[in-house]
This record gives C-alpha cells, sequence and structure tokens, in this order.
C-alpha cells in the first residue's frame, strides 16, 4: 500500500507537495523491514530535497535526520557522511530552523567512530539532553559498541526501542556472547548472567524473521551471530563456513563496516583456537574494511590487534 501511495503520488503533479511526508513515512519507518537500507537512504534524500522545493521545512529535516540515521546503518563513508550532516545542518540555519539537535548528535556519532572525538562514557552531552531519551540511548549504544565497552553497550541496548534494535540486534547478541565469554574466563558469576545467555537465541530467531522480509538488509547479520554461536560452541568448522558467508554477503550489500566487523570477529576465533596465520590474514582485511569505511577509531584498534597476534 505504501509502494502504491508513492507511485500514485510521483505521476500527479496536483499533489507533489504532499510526496515529501510519504517519503518521510515509508522510507524512514516502513521501507527498511524490505528494501536496501541504501536505496532508502537516497529516497529520504530525495524526499529533502522535494520538501524544500515546496517550501516544507518541517519534512525536509525529518528527511534529513532519517538519511543520515539510515546511512549510519548503512556503511556509508563515515567522512561523506558528516559532510551530508553538516550540509543539512548549513541549510537548517539557514532556513531559521533553530532545532538541529538531532543532526548535531549524529555528528558527535560519526566524529567518535571516525576518531576524531572522545568517547567520554561520562561525559554530559549539555544542550543534547532536550533530546528523547530513546535517540540519546541508540546513539550511545552505537559509539559503545564500536568503542569496545561490551557491559555498558549490553546494559543500553536493552533499552533500545524495537525499532531501532532491529538493526542492532546481532550486535547484541555478539555483545553478549563476548562478555560471557569474558566472565567464563575470569570465572566471575556476575549478576544477569542467566539472562544474558537467552540473548544470542532471541537475536538468531529476530534476525531469522528479518531475513524473511529483507536477505539484503540481514543474511550478513545473520551469518555473522551464527558464526559467533558456533565459534562459543567450539563447533569450528560450522563457524569458518558462516564467517565466510557473513563477508562475503555483507561485501555484496554494500555494508562495508560489516564487512569488517566479520573479518575481525573472524580473526579474534582463529586467533583463539591458534590459527594465528588466518588470524592476522583476517584482521588484516579487517582494517581494510575499517580505513574504506573512514574509521580510524577502528583501524588502531585492529592495529593493536594484529600487534598482539604477531608477538604471541
Amino acid at each position: 500500500m505504501s509502494k502504491l501511495a508513492v507511485s500514485a503520488l510521483k505521476n500527479n503533479n496536483r499533489y507533489t507537495y504532499q510526496l515529501p511526508r510519504v517519503y518521510y513515512i515509508y522510507y524512514a519507518y516502513v521501507a527498511p523491514l524490505t528494501e536496501p537500507l541504501q536505496s532508502c537512504a537516497d529516497n529520504l534524500r530525495r524526499g529533502f530535497e522535494f520538501a524544500l522545493s515546496c517550501g516544507d521545512r518541517s519534512n525536509a529535516f525529518g528527511n534529513s535526520i532519517h538519511d543520515i540515521r539510515l546511512s549510519l546503518l548503512a556503511g556509508t563513508n563515515l567522512p561523506t557522511l558528516l559532510k551530508r550532516t553538516e550540509y543539512y545542518l548549513e541549510v537548517m540555519k539557514r532556513c531559521g530552523q533553530l532545532n538541529g539537535l538531532f543532526l548535531e548528535l549524529f555528528r558527535d556519532t560519526i566524529l567518535i567512530l571516525m576518531g576524531q572525538k572522545k568517547h567520554n562514557l561520562d561525559e554530559n552531552e549539555g544542550p543534547l539532553n532536550d533530546i528523547p531519551p530513546e535517540s540519546q540511548i541508540f546513539h550511545k549504544a552505537i559509539r559503545s559498541y564500536w568503542s569496545g565497552h561490551l557491559e555498558r553497550c549490553y546494559y543500553l541496548t536493552e533499552k533500545v526501542r524495537p525499532h531501532h534494535r532491529r538493526n542492532f540486534m546481532f550486535h547484541h547478541g555478539i555483545n553478549a556472547l563476548r562478555i560471557l565469554a569474558e566472565r567464563r574466563n575470569s570465572r566471575r558469576s556476575v549478576r544477569g548472567t542467566k539472562s544474558m545467555r537467552a540473548v544470542p537465541a532471541a537475536a538468531l530467531k529476530s534476525l531469522k524473521e528479518s531475513c524473511g522480509f529483507s536477505k539484503w538488509n540481514f543474511h550478513n547479520k545473520l551469518h555473522l551471530l551464527e558464526a559467533e554461536i558456533f565459534s562459543s560452541e567450539g563447533n569450528n568448522d560450522r563457524a569458518k563456513d558462516s564467517y565466510e558467508a557473513a563477508i562475503i554477503s555483507a561485501k555484496s550489500a554494500g555494508f562495508i563496516q560489516e564487512q569488517g566487523l566479520a573479518c575481525e570477529r573472524a580473526g579474534v576465533h582463529y586467533s583463539n583456537i591458534g590459527d594465528l596465520r588466518r588470524a592476522h590474514n583476517y584482521l588484516l582485511l579487517a582494517k581494510q574494511c575499517y580505513s574504506e569505511w573512514g574509521s580510524q577509531m577502528k583501524v588502531l584498534d585492529i592495529t593493536e590487534q594484529i600487534d598482539e597476534i604477531t608477538h604471541k
């Protein structure tokens, strides 16, 4: 029905002014379940342009915010995404729109992922505290995951709303497995461990359901979570196949940051089982992917992991 509405409006010049609102609703909230995230982001940019041409400032900036959100999830080059965010902020300023806090929050997240701004867990967000808590939690969860703050990421992701969590669910499952492994290795018995054990299976179920709507957006995520589960169970043959499938699928769908993540986790897996040559090769691939993504923060992280393997 949503696609029919978009098609009908495109073919009827009398109602073109309604396109920005329809694009905003469909491509921000409905289409990401079934259509490639990259395509959704492209159409939100078109919605932004339609809205400006119609003088519809409200929907112009609604489209712009979700363009940045989906582009971030889709693995758009971070420096390119930063420039686009700053462009939207500049247009907003020229149009007399004073409330650019949502875009400023995305800008800070992008800068942190690029390694140009420090991720301080106790930082005071200042005026960003005026943004609804669910949006702040979404950003803090992303920042914590990529910065390696596992426990904090787990706590935050549990609070993320379902429409955000769907695209972050495989991170949640991987994160839980990593925390459980650390607790086992340190022989720690921590409160909440029992409920955490249920997270990977729940995440796997969610991803299988999502794949039924869009293999493009979710297949690589499903393969990677399966690989991590097989690795945690000591099923090395199946883990090997799933890691490779995750890497190929992420590359095919254009999720460069998730291709890097799959290579990184494969590298960790091979390091854990003593295959240091393969571990080194996968980490080099991860470093290349993160460099292409534009995340110097992750490039430095992988460089440290490679150095550790080299000195084993």
